[in-house]
C-alpha cells in the first residue's frame, strides 16, 4: 500500500523549485525562455504524483509475478480507458505538446499527471482488498489532513508557521544568492529584525495550509470531512470501549477539519457542505433515530466552530445571496436598462465607461464604447487616418487645449469617455487612445493594427464571443471567465487543447474585459489561467469526450455505493466509510462548479474514490478478510474465513 500513502500525502509537499519554460513568443507574460521562474505550492506534488503512478506500477509488476495482486473484473477499465485514450490524443494533437505533457507553471498538471492519477484509480481498486487495507488508505488520508489543519490554525490565529525562520527553511532550498550569500542565512538575518525573507499574497488570517489557494483549502477537505463524521458514529456506536475512546479522537478530527473548513471563508466550499448534508439525510435516513445521540454531538461541534468563525463566513454568504440576487434582477430588465447621456460639460476622456470590445485588423481598428465604435481606417495614398463611427459617419476631432498633442472628439456619444493621439518613432507609428486612467498603444506596421500591452509584446485583439448568461463580476469574477470560457466548448467536442493548457487557449487579449474589471484597481497583465470549474477545464483541456468517460467513471462509483447501501446496510468499518466517501464526493462534484482540478486537490479525492470503488467490489474480495456479522440481537462478531479468492459474503442485515 506504500503507492497509496505516497499518494495521499503528496498534498503535504511545499518546497521552492526554479525552473524556466518556453515563454518568449507568449504576448500575455513578459517571461522569456530564459527567465528563472519559481514555484512553491506545485512541482514537488506533481513529482510526487508521478513517484506514487510509477511506484504503483512496479508493485502491481512484482506482486502479479508473485501471484500476489489479481485484478478485478470491472466495467471502470471501460470509462477510465476512454479518458486516458482521449487525454493522449488530446497531447498528440495539441498546439502546445511541452505544457500539454508538463503542465503549466503554477499547475503542473499535464498529461504525465492526469495518466498517474488514472494508475492510482486502477491501483486504489485492487489493491484496497481487505478492511484493514481500507483502514490503512483512509487513516493516512485523514491523518494528513489533521498535520494540515494544525497548520491551518497556526495560519487562522496570525501565526503562520511558513512566517517563521525554520517554516521558510522548510520550504526554499539552502541555495546561493547573487549577493553570495546563503538563503537560509539571510532568512535568519532579516528574522533577526523581524522581517520575512519570502512573502506569499495571502493576507494574515487567511488558511492556505500547503495547497496554494484558499478555494482549494474547502474543496479536498469536503471529501474528509464527512468521512471523519461517519467514523466519529461508527466509533460511538461500538460496544467495545476502547472502539469508543476512538471515537472522541474523530470527533476532535470532525472539529478540526470544520475549523480549517470555515476559517478558509469559500463560498464554493459552503454550497459543497450543503450538497453533502442533502445526500447525507438521505443516504441515512433509516438510521437517524439510531444515531441521534452522536448526530447531535456533530450538529453542537458544527455550530460552535460556526459561532467562532462567524465574521469570516456570514458576510461571504450574504454577499453570494447578494450576487445571485443581482444577476436575476439582471437576465430579467437587461432589455429595459436606461441609456444614460452625457454632454460636453465634461472634461475630454475623464469620465469611466465599460469597453465594449476592441477590434484590429489589415488598415482598420475599432474600439467600441457606449454602444458604438471609433473605427480608425489608414488611408496610405494620404498618409492619413480616416476617423469615422461605426456606421461610416466622419467623426472631427480638435486638440483638447492650444499646446495639447491630444484631440477630443466632437461627438457627445464619445467626448466625455476618451482622447487621442498620434506617436511616432523611428519605424512605427502609433496611435494612442486614452480612456479613464488608462491609454491604449495601438502599433501600425504599413499593414495592421496590433495592440502593444503592458509587457511591452504585440498582439492583435478581434471581438471575443461571450455567453452573457452571467454578470461579469459573478463568483468573484467567475461570471467573466464563464461567459467566455462556454462559445470555446463547442471547439473541443472530440479532443481538447490537451492538459493543462486552458491558459494558452483563453482569449487573454480580451483587455477590455480587464479593464472593465476592479476600477480601482486595474491589472492590464492578469492571465485566466484556469476555468475556475472542473467540468469546463477537463472539456477545454481534453475535451467532451474525456468529460463524459470521467463522469462515467465517478458515476458508476455513486450507482454502485447505492446498490451497496441497499444489500449491506451500515454494519462494519467499510460500510460507514463508504457512506462517508460518497456524501464527500457529492460535496466535491458540487464545489467542482466554482473550482478546478489541481494537484493540490485531485490526489485526495481520487484516494477516496478509488477506495469508495474498492469497497463496493468487496465481494470479490480474498476470503481470507475479515467478515463481519450480525446475530439478532445486533451484536457484531468478527470471523476469519479461510480459501481462494470468490465471493465471499452475503447482504448484510442493517443495525
Amino acid at each position: 500500500m506504500l503507492p497509496a500513502f505516497v499518494f495521499a500525502f503528496t498534498i503535504l509537499l511545499v518546497r521552492m523549485h526554479l525552473f524556466s519554460m518556453p515563454l518568449s513568443d507568449v504576448y500575455w507574460t513578459s517571461a522569456l525562455d530564459t527567465t528563472t521562474l519559481s514555484d512553491v505550492f506545485n512541482y514537488w506534488k506533481a513529482i510526487a504524483i508521478l513517484a506514487a503512478g510509477c511506484l504503483a506500477v512496479l508493485v502491481v509488476i512484482v506482486a502479479y509475478f508473485k501471484d500476489q495482486f489479481h485484478f478485478k473484473k470491472s466495467f471502470l477499465y471501460i470509462p477510465t480507458l476512454i479518458y486516458a485514450g482521449f487525454v493522449l490524443l488530446s497531447l498528440l494533437f495539441s498546439r502546445y505538446p511541452y505544457f500539454a505533457l508538463r503542465g503549466m507553471q503554477e499547475h503542473f498538471e499535464g498529461s504525465l499527471v492526469l495518466f498517474a492519477y488514472i494508475l492510482m484509480i486502477i491501483f486504489l481498486v485492487n489493491a484496497s482488498d481487505s478492511e484493514r487495507r481500507v483502514r490503512m488508505v483512509v487513516f493516512c488520508a485523514i491523518c494528513a489532513a489533521v498535520l494540515l489543519g494544525i497548520l491551518g490554525i497556526t495560519q487562522a490565529t496570525g501565526h503562520d508557521f511558513f512566517a517563521t525562520a525554520t517554516g521558510q527553511k522548510v520550504m526554499t532550498p539552502n541555495y546561493t544568492l547573487e549577493t553570495g550569500i546563503k538563503s537560509w542565512d539571510m532568512i535568519d538575518i532579516l528574522a533577526a529584525i523581524g522581517e520575512q525573507a519570502y512573502k506569499f499574497a495571502f493576507t494574515k488570517g487567511e488558511v492556505y495550509q500547503t495547497v496554494y489557494n484558499i478555494n482549494y483549502v474547502p474543496f479536498y477537505l469536503i471529501v474528509l470531512i464527512p468521512v471523519s463524521a461517519i467514523l466519529f458514529i461508527f466509533y460511538s456506536t461500538r460496544e467495545n470501549k476502547k472502539q469508543m475512546a476512538a471515537s472522541i479522537i474523530f470527533l476532535v478530527i470532525y472539529g478540526l477539519l470544520l475549523y480549517n473548513f470555515f476559517a478558509a471563508n469559500s463560498a464554493s466550499g459552503y454550497f459543497g457542505l450543503l450538497a453533502g448534508t442533502i445526500v447525507a439525510l438521505i443516504v441515512f435516513a433509516k438510521h437517524i433515530r439510531k444515531w441521534l445521540k452522536p448526530i447531535i454531538c456533530l450538529l453542537v461541534v458544527l455550530g460552535l466552530v460556526m459561532s467562532v468563525l462567524a465574521e469570516r463566513w456570514l458576510p461571504e454568504i450574504k454577499g453570494v445571496v447578494g450576487a445571485v440576487a443581482r444577476n436575476i434582477t439582471l437576465m430579467a430588465y437587461a432589455d429595459d436598462a436606461p441609456q444614460v447621456q452625457m454632454d460636453f460639460e465634461n472634461p475630454a476622456g475623464e469620465t469611466e465607461i465599460p469597453i465594449d470590445y476592441i477590434e484590429t485588423g489589415d488598415k482598420q481598428m475599432k474600439f467600441g464604447i457606449n454602444g458604438d465604435a471609433i473605427v480608425l481606417t489608414r488611408d496610405d495614398s494620404q498618409s492619413s487616418y480616416v476617423i469615422t463611427d461605426n456606421e461610416g459617419e466622419q467623426l472631427y476631432l480638435t486638440s483638447v487645449s492650444d499646446n495639447s498633442s491630444e484631440f477630443q472628439v466632437l461627438d457627445e456619444r464619445f467626448h466625455d469617455y476618451l482622447t487621442l493621439a498620434v506617436n511616432r518613432d523611428e519605424e512605427f507609428t502609433y496611435i494612442v487612445i486614452s480612456t479613464f486612467e488608462h491609454k491604449w498603444y495601438f502599433r501600425y506596421d504599413g499593414q495592421s493594427f496590433q495592440y502593444l500591452n503592458d509587457v511591452q509584446k504585440l498582439t492583435p485583439m478581434s471581438v471575443v464571443p461571450k455567453s452573457n448568461l452571467l454578470s461579469e463580476d459573478f463568483g468573484s469574477y467567475r461570471g467573466r471567465i464563464w461567459n467566455t470560457t462556454l462559445p470555446m466548448l463547442k471547439k473541443y467536442l472530440l479532443l481538447g487543447s490537451g492538459a493543462d493548457t486552458f491558459t494558452f487557449v483563453y482569449p487573454q487579449n480580451d483587455y477590455a474585459a480587464l479593464y472593465n474589471m476592479h476600477p480601482l484597481g486595474r491589472n492590464m497583465t492578469l492571465v485566466t489561467d484556469k476555468a475556475h470549474n472542473l467540468y469546463m477545464q477537463y472539456w477545454v483541456n481534453t475535451g467532451l469526450i474525456s468529460l463524459l468517460a470521467w463522469l462515467v467513471l465517478v458515476g458508476y462509483y455513486l450507482v454502485g455505493a447505492v446498490k451497496y447501501f441497499r444489500k449491506r446496510g451500515f454494519v462494519d468499518f467499510c460500510d460507514f466509510v463508504n457512506g462517508g466517501i460518497f456524501c464527500g464526493i457529492i460535496g466535491f462534484l458540487a464545489v467542482a462548479f466554482f473550482n478546478d482540478g489541481s494537484v493540490n486537490t485531485m490526489p485526495m479525492f481520487y484516494t477516496m474514490l478509488g477506495t469508495g470503488l474498492a469497497i463496493n467490489m468487496r465481494d470479490r474480495w480474498p476470503v481470507e478478510s475479515e467478515v463481519v456479522e450480525a446475530d439478532e440481537a445486533g451484536v457484531v462478531e468478527k470471523k476469519m474465513k479461510k480459501g481462494k479468492k470468490g465471493k465471499n459474503e452475503a447482504a448484510m442485515p442493517e443495525m
